[in-house]
């Protein structure tokens, strides 16, 4: 897995150790009786699937907004995670533009009501 900025990349100082906690962005999902998480992956021009993780909660809520549902995994649990929902490779806080999609309390409503079925 490589590990970068799009359109950038990072000193090997700064990625993270594999036991740092990264704020990962994703969302419960049932298959019938069977729940999961789903890591929500963004699709990157000439990269393919990209895992995105982020270093603080503050640092996810500015770049994808409040309602954005994460949750917090150990780098190395991230980075084998991302593996498995294809991901070719990972962003350790991302910059995103306007036009990123972004949760809305809406969304956050509609799979609380999924969960509390």
């Amino acid at each position: 897995m490589a590990y970068g900025r799009p359109g950038g990349t990072r000193s090997v100082t700064e990625l993270p150790c594999d036991t740092d906690i990264l704020c990962v962005p994703a969302h419960p999902v049932r298959e019938g009786d069977r729940w999961g998480v789903n890591l929500e992956l963004r699709v990157v021009s000439g990269r393919g699937k990209v895992g995105i993780a982020f270093t603080s909660p503050d640092a996810l809520v500015s770049t994808l907004g409040e309602h954005q549902p994460w949750i917090a995994l150990p780098a190395i649990g991230f980075s084998r995670l991302a593996q498995l929902h294809g991901a070719r490779s990972i962003c350790i806080d991302p910059v995103m533009d306007a036009g990123t999609p972004r949760w809305t309390a809406a969304n956050v409503h509609a799979v609380t009501a999924m969960v509390n079925r």
